[in-house]
């Protein structure tokens, strides 16, 4: 590992940790909702109604991960790393802003949808971080990185289940749910910061963007 990439790895640490953060905040908002978005949705759903559309929040949340990180995988090794982490961020965060339009909106298949993309962009993106900080962090330090990473970035999912609930107590379940959207545009732009100060090279034919050779 030389100088350069040596000093920047506790920077690509830290904007990795939150991007996976917002991930993993907004994958559990409706966890954290769930009595709330019910009497919401009460006019508009019966109690098995709302059931059915709750679980399927989460069913279309996974589904697309069955097979997709193995696509993403392999994806990554032939576009480059740079392209398919922005793209995933891309991609959870418009699923994330969907997903708070539909339920805003009472719109049901809008957040069925919303969730079915976000998923797409959303577990992926632990894969792309791994490779990563791999490529900044030697032997000794990598466990320690990866530890890292992980543990922060569950914090969201903690932070999520406690702080969500008591914002829609407080201003709304309308604004609750853009709270997951916000942090995902903060994180997206982590990314385009991360994606600037990084420069190593992955692969012979990686591609830089948002910064050049």
């Amino acid at each position: 590992m030389d100088n350069e990439h040596k000093n920047k790895r506790w920077w690509v640490l830290s904007f990795s940790v939150f991007l996976l953060f917002a991930a993993y905040f907004s994958t559990h908002v409706p966890a954290a909702l769930k009595d709330i978005l019910e009497e919401d949705f009460k006019d508009y759903l019966s109690k098995n109604e709302f059931e059915f559309f709750f679980n399927s929040l989460y069913a279309m949340y996974s589904l697309p991960n069955i097979i997709l990180p193995l696509i993403n995988g392999i994806l990554i090794d032939k576009v480059g790393l740079r392209v398919m982490l922005f793209s995933l961020a891309f991609i959870a965060t418009m699923g994330s802003i969907l997903f708070a339009s539909g339920l805003t909106k009472h719109h049901i298949i809008a957040a069925i949808i919303g969730r079915f993309i976000f998923g797409i962009g959303s577990e992926s993106l632990l894969i792309a971080t791994i490779i990563l900080l791999a490529s900044y962090f030697s032997d000794k330090e990598l466990s320690l990185a990866f530890t890292i990473n992980l543990s922060i970035a569950s914090i969201g999912t903690f932070l999520n289940m406690n702080i969500t609930p008591r914002w829609a107590a407080s201003y709304g379940s309308e604004s609750a749910v853009w709270v997951g959207p916000a942090i995902c545009c903060l994180a997206l732009g982590s990314v385009i910061a991360l994606l600037k100060l990084d420069t190593h090279k992955y692969y012979d034919q990686d591609i830089y963007i948002f910064n050049r050779r």
